[in-house]
């Protein structure tokens, strides 16, 4: 008698395997995932750091010796920074730009110190505790 089909036995193979592969592959997975968010945050830090040098040296003359906070929102609509996206408004339909972290965060509000030191602009992100929740930033924080 040929029989076709599967087997309780066969069939519990079939589950085994696929668990197993399961079980590999989420870790593997979470692994790449949170790999790239940290490329990402380091990628924003650089872009912010090299706008606030731009920034300081467009006004360079207006830099006090101790040095000057801005945001990341003012790099942002002084034209040195370039948004992630854009949010309407929904009372007044005012466009507001926005820079967010790999979690769609918004850093408009992150706090940055530009002083001068030997001739040569020195960026200080102020806001660590945020900013170092997700990657290590001890060369730019105070």
């Amino acid at each position: 008698m040929n029989k076709k089909g599967l087997t309780i036995y066969g069939l519990l193979g079939i589950i085994a395997g696929v668990a197993i592969i399961v079980v590999v592959a989420i870790p593997i997975g979470k692994s790449i995932y949170e790999k790239k968010v940290q490329e990402t945050y380091e990628s924003q830090v650089d872009d912010v750091i090299m706008a606030s040098k731009r920034f300081a040296s467009n006004i360079k003359n207006y830099i006090p010796s101790d040095g000057m906070t801005t945001t990341v929102g003012k790099l942002l609509d002084n034209g040195f920074l370039k948004e992630t996206r854009e949010q309407k408004n929904q009372t007044n339909g005012v466009k507001t730009k926005i820079y967010e972290d790999p979690k769609g965060n918004d850093m408009r509000d992150y706090k940055i110190k530009i002083f001068k030191e030997n001739n040569e602009y020195k960026i200080e992100l102020i806001d660590c505790g945020t900013w170092t929740s997700k990657i290590n930033l001890t060369n730019y924080c105070n």
